[in-house]
């Protein structure tokens, strides 16, 4: 017997990458860590086989970015030896050291190759290298205008601002280094304070603590001064300040400014309007470029003198272009009186140029205006023939006063009648309202009509609102609106004949008009034999109405009464003849009864009940 063994072997390779995260580009020396700051970069292949493997070269398989130039290889790729590793070894076992990579970019951004390893297996194995390159970027107000300014009086102060951009702004942002700032041109821009260049510019670099070191989204800011020493001299300047630092490229500041001889100075013109209480108007303030220069700042200060909260900063500032020499400019002020009345007086404070040490004022006035009118109640004479009510009558309300002006387009009446002679015509429960003349004329409408009456005092109570597109426009005696009434005989009459009828105004939605109220006087013709009696006498005909009729969930008032003392009886009586209810039974005195059928309910003298929507009639 023969046995026979073996063993399957099989060669291997494997290669691990390399990451050197982010480095700051043209490093003084290539980075030879990792990300980690750790583990010194280095290739070096491990045969993870059983076999020996055969390193046969090694070379760039890809370059990804364009940049695989920053990764330098020691030794060269190409100088890489042929050689055999056993397994379990690796090749810095065989040679003594590994392939040590360094990483020197010279550019920000992602870096990135794959190198490839030749080898016996028959399969290439590579390892794959990344690093991404960082910088900072500096920034430097880009524009600073000075001016104009008066020669030989003060300087124009103005800031700059030194930014190291934040990774929101630049993705491969690093800390800054700012070494210094200087001018272009050397001289044009002094460094010290109080002194001033050739250009007469002036900033104070010791106050900066040069170099400083800036954190990616930190700034610092300075004072930059212009000021031209010699009156009487017009000159313009600029000069330009570059930064000096670690950033990818330096930034610069141009600094622009000019300055004038002659006195800035303005004239205010005074300006005035009239406006309804509560709204507002635009006041046009003219400002008149009276001095030697132009007016490059107009600044609102503020308002001053009697009344000043009721006039608001100017909306056009501040000036699009400088105001010339003899020009003008006109600022729009709001006004928005809260009284009634006037002059309302204010004055305007401004300012001009880089002058704060002067101020120039105007004068503004306006009027607070306020129209009331009048709403007259037409007398009206009602007749009402013995043992029934009067025939429905228009109630009419006219203009004792005009109204001209505002912008009234809905105000909300309120009118109460005596409810012992007088009740309201309804429609569906709604009180009927007419509007009339102008009013009629400029299509306005009816709305939120009611009537109520009250118990405790008998009184009638309408409340409508007249609602249009048109502002209210009227002249004295012009119609209105109306409302339809009935009358009907009350157990007395007034001495003096007339029921007061009341005219109130409930609300107007502007409040430049007010509308006043004159009440009115409502009077009863009896026509009879007997001024006194309410009905003829007759045991089978009594005054009597029902509204509403058929009676539906808004309930009803019956109304009936007899011209003198007797017994009476008030019956319900259905289709077929039959007594359903009796509402009242036995002697009553001279005068009226209101019982009242409520929704489903009469309430009457024995209080039966009874479906809703019947319908009364009179027998």
């Amino acid at each position: 017997m023969i046995y026979l063994r073996g063993r399957g072997v099989k060669p291997g390779l494997t290669v691990a990458p390399l990451d050197f995260g982010e480095k700051r580009i043209n490093p003084a020396t290539p980075y030879p860590y990792l990300a980690d700051w750790q583990t010194i970069a280095s290739l070096d292949p491990r045969n993870d086989g059983t076999q020996a493997v055969t390193l046969q070269g090694v070379a760039i398989d890809q370059d990804v970015y364009g940049n695989g130039q920053a990764f330098v290889f020691d030794p060269p790729l190409n100088q890489v030896p042929v050689v055999d590793i056993p397994p379990g070894q690796s090749y810095s076992s065989v040679v003594g050291r590994p392939i040590l990579v360094y990483f020197n970019p010279a550019a920000t951004g992602n870096h990135e190759v794959v190198v490839r390893f030749d080898n016996s297996t028959g399969e290439p194995r590579t390892a794959r290298i990344t690093g991404i390159g960082k910088a900072p970027r500096i920034t430097i107000t880009p524009t600073v205008t000075f001016g104009p300014i008066e020669s030989g009086t003060s300087p124009d102060i103005e800031q700059v601002t030194v930014t190291n951009l934040s990774r929101q702004d630049w993705q491969y942002a690093d800390t800054l280094t700012l070494r210094d700032l200087v001018p272009v041109v050397p001289g044009t821009i002094s460094d010290i304070p109080s002194t001033y260049g050739t250009e007469n510019f002036s900033f104070d670099k010791a106050a900066l603590n040069l170099p400083r070191v800036l954190l990616p989204g930190q700034s610092i800011v300075f004072d930059a001064e212009y000021f031209v020493a010699t009156q009487g001299q017009n000159v313009t300047n600029t000069a330009t300040l570059r930064t000096v630092s670690d950033a990818l490229e330096e930034a610069e500041s141009v600094w622009n400014g000019s300055a004038y001889s002659g006195v800035a100075r303005i004239n205010i013109a005074p300006a005035s309007g009239d406006v309804c209480v509560g709204s507002t108007t635009t006041l046009t303030v003219r400002v008149t470029n009276t001095g030697d220069i132009p007016i490059t700042q107009l600044r609102f200060i503020r308002f001053q003198g009697t009344n000043p909260t009721m006039f608001a900063p100017p909306t056009n500032l501040p000036i699009p272009a400088a105001i010339p020499v003899g020009g003008t400019y006109d600022l729009q002020v709001p006004f928005t009186p809260t009284v009634v009345g006037g002059p309302l007086t204010a004055q305007i404070v401004l300012q001009i140029n880089n002058i704060t040490d002067q101020n120039f004022t105007g004068d503004l006035s306006g009027n607070g205006l306020q129209q009331t009118t009048v709403f007259v109640t037409v007398p009206e004479l009602f007749d009402v023939p013995q043992g029934t009510e009067s025939a429905p009558k228009l109630v009419r309300f006219r203009a004792g006063a005009p109204v001209t002006m505002g912008a009234v387009t809905q105000f909300t009446m309120r009118i109460t009648f005596d409810a012992t002679g007088f009740a309201a015509v309804t429609q569906g429960g709604v009180p009927v309202v007419q509007v009339l003349g102008p009013l009629a004329a400029a299509g306005w409408t009816v709305g939120n009509a009611s009537v109520r009456y009250d118990q405790a005092t008998m009184r009638g109570i309408i409340e409508l609102t007249l609602n249009g597109t048109t502002p209210l426009r009227v002249q004295p005696g012009d119609e209105l609106f109306g409302v339809e009434l009935t009358a009907s005989m009350p157990a007395a009459l007034p001495t003096d004949g007339g029921f007061a009828i009341t005219l109130e105004t409930v609300d107007v939605n502007d409040q430049c008009v007010v509308i006043q109220t004159q009440n009115g006087l409502l009077r009863i013709n009896p026509i009879c034999a007997f001024n006194l009696r309410f009905v003829r006498i007759s045991t089978t005909t009594f005054t009597i109405r029902v509204n509403p009729n058929p009676v539906d969930g808004s309930g009803a008032d019956i109304h009936f009464g007899v011209g003198y003392e007797a017994p009476t009886t008030l019956e319900l009586v259905n289709p077929s003849g039959v007594v359903v209810a009796t509402l009242c039974a036995g002697p009553l005195g001279l005068g009226r009864t209101r019982p009242k059928v409520g929704g489903d309910l009469v309430l009457g003298w024995n209080g039966h009940q009874f479906r809703r929507g019947f319908l009364v009639s009179v027998l």
